[in-house]
């Protein structure tokens, strides 16, 4: 019978969760959000008292009594090594930014950057001329290696890191993002990350051709699959070491 159970919470309903304390009554069961509350099952809809509940979110964690784990990257994907054709790149669905993402590729066009810019649709229903059809993950790892810099775009600027910052970490890729948290996390260097509304845009193209700063492994690896789980298996409370400031 399993001792841990580990549930992503876009894949679950309260009747879900409480088919699974039945088969498996003595399990830890743990729900892991890696979407803001806002966006899917409140916690407060969980009914059975029993199940934790996690988020990638440290202001969700706090916003709704959850833990803290942010999101895993698997050290074993690596970007196939080629000759940068792109300044910039971002690969990723919508989610009501497609107007944002498309002014910022003006912003960097306009300072004479190459980018490659794919918005694909949520939903095979949603229509528009500037979408891309979506692409394999190979193939977004293809034009990652091929990038000198990843650009994210978050809808929510003060909540948890997305794919793209840790798909920058483990790469050793420049990013240009809109979080406001990510100068708290450990991995933060002013040389590799560049915070819109925060850094003066007219360095953009400097930060992207300057060369990227390594980051020690040890830091680095504390966001791989492996130590994700062990933060559940250790039930760590707060994941503090992973922030610059707490």
């Amino acid at each position: 019978s399993a001792k841990i159970i580990i549930v992503f919470e876009s894949l679950i309903s309260n009747q879900f969760l409480t088919w699974l304390r039945t088969i498996h009554p003595k399990a830890r069961i743990i729900v892991w959000y890696w979407n803001i509350v806002d966006n899917t099952i409140h916690p407060s809809k969980i009914s059975d008292q029993t199940i934790e509940k996690w988020s990638f979110s440290r202001k969700d964690a706090l916003l709704y009594n959850m833990k803290f784990n942010p999101p895993p990257y698997f050290k074993e994907i690596s970007v196939p090594i080629s000759l940068p054709e792109y300044d910039i790149s971002f690969v990723g669905k919508d989610k009501g930014r497609l107007k944002d993402i498309l002014a910022y590729e003006n912003l960097f066009q306009d300072l004479g950057l190459k980018t490659k810019i794919l918005v694909t649709p949520e939903n095979k229903w949603k229509m528009n001329s500037k979408y891309h059809k979506p692409i394999p993950y190979t193939e977004v790892l293809n034009i990652t290696g091929k990038s000198k810099a990843i650009f994210d775009y978050i809808e929510v600027t003060d909540s948890g890191q997305s794919m793209r910052v840790f798909e920058a970490l483990f790469n050793k890729k420049k990013l240009i993002t809109n979080s406001q948290l990510i100068i708290d996390y450990d991995f933060y260097d002013k040389d590799n990350i560049f915070i819109l509304n925060v850094d003066n845009p007219s360095e953009i193209k400097k930060f992207v051709n300057s060369p990227y700063k390594e980051i020690n492994d040890e830091i680095v690896l504390k966001y791989d699959f492996d130590n994700w789980i062990r933060r559940f298996i250790e039930k760590d409370r707060t994941c503090n070491e992973m922030m610059n400031s707490s």
